[in-house]
């Protein structure tokens, strides 16, 4: 993986140096491969120097775009998910807003990248452990999947799985469960039987249910995740005892 990212990144430095020396340094095209560059950069890990080269894009784009143009918007996401990499919330959620500010000028209330633009500012909630914030933001995306993408269940049980993440973190389980069941109800159509989200799942459910002293009810979670890892991963993994050993607790209640 890291041979392939450098051999890109060797083919698009060689790209800018003939752009540079053929086309004017304002050229949309010097933009668009400064922003390539930076992507590597951040794919490997070279946060510093993905920085720079966004923002050498973003100055292109900034003399040469209207104020309200999507790829504006692009390079702030950008920008913003380089700072979260970082672990730098405050400038990724200010990189986020301009973003946002942008795209609700630009596209329809609708629109997919609106939608991920309110996700990324959710994350940087989350990771900042303000909970009401990040939970608001999830409902407005969760609203956002269902109207432009109703028929793409997938998005939709992600979305619930989120919000039911949120409502256990505040400790809210009589809510999370309504959405894990919503997720479940949708990823027991879709994924295969021993799927690893289903494992998942079903753990958080058994962990929710014995919030709420459901005991028999969050053993019966627990077993489904043990079987699903023990069939996907083997009974010695890690997972599986895991899952195991929640099993084990439960039962002794």
């Amino acid at each position: 993986m890291l041979g392939d990212g450098l051999t890109v990144l060797s083919y698009y430095e060689k790209t800018l140096k003939i752009e540079l020396k053929s086309l004017q340094s304002s050229h949309p095209s010097i933009a668009n491969t400064y922003s390539y560059i930076a992507a590597i950069y951040h794919v490997l890990g070279h946060y510093s120097i993905a920085l720079s080269y966004y923002e050498k894009a973003l100055k292109i784009e900034q003399k040469s775009l209207p104020f309200d143009h999507p790829s504006l918007a692009y390079n702030y996401n950008k920008i913003g998910s380089v700072y979260d990499s970082m672990n730098n919330y405050p400038s990724a959620l200010s990189y986020y807003r301009k973003a946002l500010d942008i795209q609700q000028r630009s596209l329809s209330t609708n629109h997919a990248d609106l939608a991920n633009t309110y996700n990324n500012i959710t994350l940087i909630y989350q990771s900042t452990d303000d909970y009401s914030t990040a939970l608001s933001y999830y409902q407005k995306t969760l609203e956002m999947k269902e109207t432009s993408h109703p028929y793409n269940q997938s998005l939709i049980a992600t979305a619930y799985n989120n919000i039911g993440e949120m409502h256990r973190s505040k400790g809210d389980y009589s809510t999370t469960l309504s959405y894990y069941e919503k997720t479940l109800s949708i990823w027991q159509k879709f994924l295969l039987p021993n799927h690893t989200s289903l494992a998942v799942l079903n753990a958080n459910m058994a962990m929710t249910f014995k919030g709420l002293y459901q005991y028999k009810e969050a053993a019966k979670h627990a077993e489904r995740a043990m079987n699903i890892a023990s069939c996907t991963f083997g009974l010695r993994h890690s997972r599986t005892m895991a899952y195991q050993k929640l099993l084990d607790d439960l039962r002794q209640n």
